[in-house]
C-alpha cells in the first residue's frame, strides 16, 4: 500500500493594520514572516472601531478598496503565489483581531504598537491598549511592530565606549579605560566558531 504524501502545510499570516503610518510596516513584517513559503494565507484586516448603531454610515467599500490596493502594493514585491484575503470589519479591533485569528486559524498574528508615539519607555511598556489585550489572549504568536523608538543615552556615558563601538560595528564594546582584565565568570564561553559577543560587564570584542 503506497503511502500518501502529506499536504506541506500551508502558513497562515494575520497582519492587523490601522490607518496610521504604520500600516506599511505591519505589511512588509507580514511579508518577511511568511517570506521562504511558497504558498502561503496572508489574511490583511482593518478594524473600524466605531459603535453598532453606526455601522450602516461606514464606507466600508471604500475602506476595503484601499485596503486592497495597500495590501497589492507592498505584499505584490513578495510572492505572487500566496493567497491575499483583505478583511474590513467594524467594531472592537483587540475583539476582531482575535476572531479573525480563530476563523483562519492563523500561525501568527502581526501588528503595530498602535498610536504610542514617542512616550517614555514605562508608559509603553505599561499601557493599557489593543496590543497589551492581543497579547493576553491570542491563540498563535503574536509580533509587535514599530519603527526603533531608541531613548538618547545617558549623558554620563563614556563617549571613547560609544567610539569604539560604532567605529569597530560592535565588535569592541568597551573602550580600553575601561576593559576588565578577566572575564567575568558570567561570561558565555562558546567555540569561537560561533563569534558570539561577550556578555560580561568590562569585556570587549567577541570570543
Amino acid at each position: 500500500m503506497a503511502l500518501e504524501t502529506p499536504t506541506p502545510h500551508r502558513p497562515v499570516i494575520l497582519g492587523a493594520i490601522d490607518a496610521s503610518d504604520q500600516a506599511r510596516l505591519v505589511l512588509q513584517r507580514v511579508g518577511t514572516e511568511a517570506t521562504g513559503h511558497e504558498a502561503a494565507d496572508v489574511h490583511v484586516l482593518r478594524v473600524i472601531d466605531a459603535p453598532e448603531r453606526d455601522a450602516d454610515r461606514v464606507p466600508v467599500a471604500d475602506e476595503h478598496k484601499k485596503l486592497r490596493a495597500e495590501a497589492k502594493e507592498v505584499l505584490g514585491a513578495f510572492r505572487p503565489t500566496w493567497r491575499v484575503h483583505i478583511h474590513v470589519r467594524i467594531g472592537h479591533p483587540d475583539e476582531e483581531i482575535i476572531a479573525l485569528a480563530h476563523e483562519a486559524r492563523a500561525d501568527a498574528i502581526v501588528l503595530g504598537h498602535h498610536g504610542e508615539g514617542r512616550r517614555r519607555l514605562r508608559d509603553r511598556l505599561f499601557a493599557g491598549n489593543t496590543v497589551e489585550r492581543v497579547l493576553r489572549v491570542a491563540p498563535c504568536p503574536v509580533l509587535v511592530v514599530q519603527e526603533p523608538l531608541y531613548d538618547p543615552p545617558p549623558a554620563d556615558q563614556c563617549a571613547d565606549c560609544v567610539d569604539v563601538r560604532t567605529s569597530s560595528d560592535g565588535e569592541i564594546w568597551f573602550c580600553e579605560a575601561h576593559q576588565s582584565p578577566t572575564r567575568p565568570l558570567h561570561d558565555v564561553l562558546v567555540p569561537s566558531a560561533f563569534r558570539v559577543h561577550s556578555v560580561g560587564f568590562g569585556s570587549g570584542g567577541v570570543f
